[in-house]
């Protein structure tokens, strides 16, 4: 009885020193001396997954994740989806940088738009429909030397709490947000009771005044313009100064491309923009993504 007795507290003794301690293999991953900007990040990385005690596992990209959730079914989105999720950013000494869900309001995004950063990316590409994980990014799958904004320096790491509440093909989900925006403009024109043209590209626009001469500029001209920002709710998010800003028209984006070359000199005009041809499903400062956005021009200049 005592062999038994002895044996089998020798068998729990070996199998707890045989199983692998996560903290332990985390730890063992730190760079004893880093020297790169790619290695002190990585162990900040680390550092902040121990001292969270957070069981992460590595990416070859440098991503460092943790899957809470893997959600339901056999499918991933792919590089080219069309993804609706909420999220939480934080940096890592736990400042927020934005939350979707204290807003309320899912974000929808498709991740071959511009701008959207290589960490999203590889990080839903590992969820599926329903998943939920913690994504540790350096700063060269996030924002970069670049930054964003005001609360996110320049070469600063990051933490994403994703949940992605449903993906699916890109043309489908932009089929069925275009014909939502079309209503929603149609809407707004009859309560505003106001009668526009509308161009191909589904671009609303009214000219209100002319202006001079029977010149018009084009993609290579350089325009000084006066303008104001709002949402269909009225809200204002962007106003020029009084003296307008000059602009490279070839650089501008695509709604100004389209909406500048209708004014003469002096002309001004209204135009309602469906959020494909403005920022898309990208959110950007205080303009949320797939905003559908309101523009008033006044072309004060152009050469």
């Amino acid at each position: 009885m005592f062999r038994l007795l002895l044996g089998a507290a020798l068998f729990l003794l070996l199998g707890t020193a045989c199983t692998p301690d996560p903290q332990a293999q985390l730890r063992r991953q730190l760079i004893e001396n880093p020297t790169t900007r790619g290695e002190i990040e990585r162990n900040q990385l680390l550092e902040y997954a121990l001292q969270i005690q957070w069981n992460v596992q590595a990416t070859p990209s440098g991503m460092y994740y943790l899957i809470e959730e893997p959600g339901r079914g056999e499918d991933h989105p792919t590089a080219d989806a069309t993804v609706t999720f909420f999220y939480t950013c934080e940096r890592l000494d736990g400042f927020v940088c934005g939350d979707s869900r204290e807003r309320g309001q899912a974000t929808q995004l498709d991740l071959d738009s511009r701008g959207v950063i290589p960490g999203w990316i590889e990080a839903f590409s590992l969820l599926k429909k329903g998943g939920r994980g913690k994504f540790l990014l350096p700063s060269a799958l996030a924002h970069g030397e670049r930054g964003a904004g005001t609360f996110i320096p320049p070469n600063t790491p990051l933490v994403y709490d994703l949940e992605l509440i449903r993906f699916g093909e890109r043309r489908d989900l932009v089929k069925q947000r275009n014909r939502k925006e079309e209503g929603e403009i149609r809407d707004f024109l009859a309560e505003k009771g106001w009668t526009m043209q509308r161009a191909p590209s589904g671009l609303y626009y009214r000219i209100d005044v002319e202006g001079e001469g029977d010149r018009y500029p084009n993609l290579q001209s350089k325009v000084r313009v006066r303008y104001q920002g709002s949402f269909l709710d009225g809200f204002s998010y962007a106003q020029s100064p009084k003296t307008g800003e000059w602009v490279e028209l070839g650089s501008a984006m695509d709604f100004w491309q389209q909406a500048i070359p209708l004014l003469q000199k002096g002309g001004k005009g209204t135009f309602v923009v469906p959020s494909g041809l403005a920022f898309g499903s990208r959110e950007v400062g205080a303009i949320p993504a797939n905003s559908v956005l309101v523009a008033e021009f006044e072309l004060l200049d152009f050469e």
